[in-house]
């Protein structure tokens, strides 16, 4: 069982403006998971899309890590598959539609590096036939969870203009959480995306799908 600790961050405004483009990135991928559910279900009668055929459609599209594209195409089957239980339930759950400006990018194990001083290498992985550098981030070294980390999440408080990282992790004990905030005061239409907007139709509904 996975225990998850919100923690604020220091890190350069290269990075602030990289983290918040990696939020829009997952957004995109989240908005072309709809479509692509959309016309697999089309030409296929209705049938769903699976995991394996969803993450091939998406791999190596964007310029996040590939454990990053995978975790939104998890989140959509998961909010899909909810959808489904809850309609055998009764109840009147929509299938994923809406599409999104930003969706919280997530690291796994083996696309980030923890280091004893409280400084975090997030990876990026390859765009282009050449590695991204990571994205640097700096935390209090007494919040490192006394754990094994597994998952590293980027959380846009929207309400407050913030980022927070996100930590889950096992086999340890919540690390004393100190009272302190990063403000961001940013906007965000300012930012140039690193890669163009896919040119994909609007998903406006949820496909039928069986």
């Amino acid at each position: 069982m996975y225990r998850t600790v919100k923690i604020p961050f220091q890190t350069s405004k290269k990075d602030i403006d990289r983290l918040f483009e990696c939020n829009r990135i997952s957004a995109q991928i989240w908005n072309d998971c709809l479509v692509i559910a959309k016309n697999y279900a089309l030409k296929n009668n209705g049938k769903w899309i699976n995991q394996t055929e969803l993450q091939k459609q998406t791999k190596g599209k964007y310029p996040i890590h590939s454990q990053s594209i995978q975790a939104v195409c998890h989140k959509y089957l998961n909010a899909r598959d909810s959808a489904k239980k809850a309609k055998q339930k009764g109840l009147d759950n929509k299938y994923p539609y809406k599409q999104k400006k930003y969706f919280n990018t997530k690291w796994a194990n083996n696309g980030f590096i923890i280091h004893p001083n409280g400084t975090i290498e997030l990876k990026m992985g390859r765009w282009e036939r050449k590695n991204q550098p990571p994205i640097v981030v700096k935390i209090d070294k007494e919040q490192i969870p006394n754990g094994t980390v597994k998952e590293i999440e980027l959380i846009f408080d929207a309400k407050h203009w913030k980022l927070m990282l996100c930590l889950s992790y096992e086999n340890g004990e919540q690390p004393t959480t100190k009272k302190k905030e990063l403000s961001l005061p940013v906007i965000l239409a300012k930012f140039t995306p690193l890669v163009p907007s896919a040119k994909t139709e609007a998903a406006s509904s949820s496909p039928v799908e069986k």
